[in-house]
C-alpha cells in the first residue's frame, strides 16, 4: 500500500513534451487506450516511458508525490508535529488515510515554507539522525512489535521532496 499525493493545480515548470513516448501516450484522452498503447510497447520503449515520466515529475515536482506506507507515516507524523498550527486536527487524521483528503493551496505553501525552514536550520537533519539511530536499535530487538516499527524509515531527502511538492502543488489530495 502506498500514498499517492496529487497536486490540485500544480505549477508546470516544463510542459509535457508530446514528442516523447511518455508525452505521446499521456496525450491520448482515453485511459483504456493509453493502457492498450503501453501494452504494445517494446521492453526498451517501456523503460524509456518510465524514464521520461520520472523526468517530467522531476521537472514539475507539484504534480505528484508518492511514498509507500512505510515512508509516508513517519513523514506525515513529522509534518503534523511541526505544522500543528497550520493543519487542522481533522486534516492531520485524514493524512493517515488515502481517501482523497484535500489540503488547500495556502496550507500546502505554509507547510512547504515551514519544512524548508526546518531543513535550513538543521532540525530535519537532527531529527532524521536521531530517528534512524532509534530505528536501527529496533531492528536489532527481539520484540516482534519493535521489529515491525523498524520498518518505518525517515530521511531528509524525503522531506525535501515533499516540501518541493507542497510548494508547487497548488494544494493537494492524499490518495
Amino acid at each position: 500500500m502506498g500514498f499517492d499525493v496529487h497536486g490540485v493545480k500544480p505549477i508546470m515548470n516544463k510542459p509535457l513534451d508530446d514528442t516523447t513516448i511518455y508525452g505521446m501516450i499521456e496525450a491520448i484522452p482515453s485511459h483504456k487506450d493509453r493502457w492498450r498503447m503501453m501494452e504494445s510497447l517494446t521492453k526498451e520503449d517501456k523503460q524509456k516511458y518510465w524514464t521520461e515520466m520520472d523526468q517530467h515529475y522531476d521537472d514539475n515536482p507539484g504534480i505528484y508525490f508518492r511514498n509507500n506506507v512505510w515512508w509516508w507515516r513517519p513523514l506525515w507524523q513529522f509534518v503534523c508535529d511541526n505544522c500543528d498550527d497550520l493543519i487542522s486536527q481533522s486534516s492531520m487524521g485524514a493524512g493517515t488515510r488515502n481517501d482523497g483528503h484535500r489540503i488547500d493551496e495556502k496550507t500546502a505553501i505554509n507547510i512547504a515554507d515551514r519544512l524548508f525552514d526546518l531543513i535550513d536550520d538543521g532540525t530535519v537533519d537532527k531529527y532524521s539522525a536521531d530517528y534512524e539511530k532509534e530505528r536501527k536499535k529496533l531492528e536489532k530487538s527481539d520484540d516482534k512489535d519493535a521489529k515491525y516499527f523498524a520498518n518505518y524509515p525517515f530521511d531528509t531527502d524525503n522531506v525535501k521532496r515533499f516540501a518541493s511538492f507542497c510548494k508547487e502543488s497548488g494544494g493537494f489530495e492524499i490518495w
